[in-house]
């Protein structure tokens, strides 16, 4: 047996399987994924195994990797590196730059365990001096408070060394300058406290304080000492509204379509955008700029929770309601209607019409069928002549009468009674018919008689004609119908034929 690696792919000797593990790929450093910077980058530490590498210095223990490589980042800039970008804030993740030395004897260019970005500072958010060459980027679970392994982003971005790390009134007290050590960000407005380095009055002021909800249901809002902490999707940057308010709900089943919407008690404009399973991501639905009672927008269950994102007035604090309802995927077929539907999920549904109706095409409506789809009910005609049918008003009848070919949608005529003539009857243009229709003909001596002729494929395009000899007095029943070929291109529709 050749082993290549823990935790990736096995191979066995004589025999004709491959044994493949569920590891992660770049849960070892010497298989670190490659990505360009700036970026958000989705992870899943729940499968990934202990690295052989040391503990960092800012963490005791490290479990559960996984590694990135960037391309190399031009000095003068600075390294920002999150998990604060919709994590799930229970896991205890420690975040670990190296420099160019790598795997072997790796040299630390930044470590952190415990970021202000999130309540109970069980995030990571680190931010170091480029030094030219690629960066070396580890993610583990510092294992101390909470549980070792979670999934999220991994946010990476790059800013000049001169640019401000200080955002007034949204950050507070001592940070980590990007370049240059150590800054003070200052003190929060006065009714607003500092509190992991950032000016919130309300946990819910960001996604990682999302207050759980309970959809469908009404949720009552104030946005009385919000601020503008998180970022605003694209969807919602146009809007101008701020002061934004995070929920997360709980997994919305799926097999139902949720609509939602946000209601300030003033009339002033709200918006909202909903998330799936994450923050920060793109959002899986977003209104923009609406007032109360418009501009709802609606999702998909996935089994998963959504975060539900609402800004409002950035000028003046507002009070409101958001609403979610529950629509079950499916659609109704009204009586009368035939055809197919778009259900309020996006996919499609068949409605039929009741026997002895069928659908008209163009109006999606159950219409009775023509009194001429069943013998006992023959439209009576004189010929010679021409004479119009329409079976795509029709059925197939419930008649027994013998016929040459497999056929669909059958209408009957009936003619005056004849005697010593050679009748030919025809759809074909070559004798006067008209139609698209691939049909048979066929000819009886009543609705119990007998057959004397049947016919189809006369003419180029599949029409018909039949001809027989009446030598003794007889009425002559018709049926026209579609060819139940699998050739046909068209087996029902309107026309004539001559007699």
């Amino acid at each position: 047996m050749n082993v290549i690696k823990q935790g990736l792919l096995v191979s066995c000797f004589g025999l004709l399987f491959f044994c493949v593990s569920a590891r992660i790929p770049n849960e070892d450093c010497n298989s670190a994924l490659a990505i360009t910077v700036p970026g958000a980058f989705p992870y899943d530490t729940s499968k990934s195994t202990s690295n052989a590498l040391a503990a960092p210095s800012c963490a005791t223990v490290a479990t559960h990797d996984a590694f990135w490589l960037t391309q190399p980042i031009e000095i003068g800039q600075a390294v920002v590196v999150s998990t604060c970008g919709g994590a799930n804030q229970t896991w205890d993740s420690v975040l670990v730059a190296y420099g160019p030395s790598g795997c072997v004897d790796p040299v630390e260019l930044a470590c952190n365990a415990d970021s202000p970005c999130a309540d109970g500072g069980k995030l990571s958010r680190m931010v170091f001096p480029a030094t030219g060459d690629p960066v070396l980027i580890r993610l583990a679970g510092a294992g101390a408070g909470g549980p070792a392994f979670g999934r999220g982003l991994l946010i990476v971005d790059v800013v000049p060394c001169d640019e401000p790390i200080c955002e007034e009134g949204l950050m507070c007290g001592t940070w980590t300058s990007n370049c240059d050590g150590p800054r003070d960000c200052g003190v929060c407005d006065e009714g607003i406290v500092c509190s992991g380095g950032y000016c919130v009055a309300h946990p819910d002021d960001e996604c990682q304080g999302a207050t759980t909800i309970n959809f469908p249901g009404v949720v009552p809002w104030d946005s009385s000492g919000y601020t503008q902490l998180s970022p605003l999707p694209d969807c919602l940057a146009p809007t101008g509204l701020g002061r934004d308010r995070w929920w997360i709900t709980q997994p919305i089943p799926t097999g139902f379509r949720v609509n939602v919407s946000a209601c300030d008690a003033g009339g002033r404009p709200t918006a909202v955008a909903v998330y799936d399973d994450y923050c920060y991501t793109v959002p899986i639905a977003c209104s923009s700029n609406v007032t109360c009672g418009f501009g709802d927008t609606s999702f998909l269950g996935t089994g998963r929770p959504v975060y539900v994102q609402l800004v409002s007035d950035p000028e003046q604090p507002g009070i409101g309601t958001l609403n979610a309802t529950f629509t079950r995927c499916n659609y109704t077929c009204d009586v009368g209607l035939c055809g197919q539907f778009v259900t309020n999920c996006g996919d499609f549904k068949q409605c039929s019409c009741p026997a002895r109706q069928v659908c008209d095409v163009d109006t999606q409506k159950c219409i009775p069928v023509l009194a001429n789809n069943e013998c006992a009910n023959a439209t009576r005609i004189t010929v010679p002549g021409t004479f119009s049918f329409n079976n795509a008003q029709a059925v197939n009848s419930s008649s027994r009468l013998q016929i040459c070919a497999p056929i669909t949608n059958d209408v009957f005529f009936v003619t005056q009674s004849l005697v010593g003539v050679h009748v030919r009857v025809s759809t074909c243009d070559t004798f006067g018919g008209a139609t698209s229709v691939q049909t048979v003909l066929a000819a009886y001596t009543g609705c119990q008689g007998r057959l004397l002729t049947c016919g189809n494929y006369a003419c180029a395009s599949q029409q018909s004609t039949i001809s027989v000899v009446i030598r003794n007095a007889t009425t002559l029943v018709i049926r026209l119908a579609g060819y139940l070929n699998p050739h046909s291109t068209q087996l029902t529709g309107t026309g004539t034929f001559t007699l």
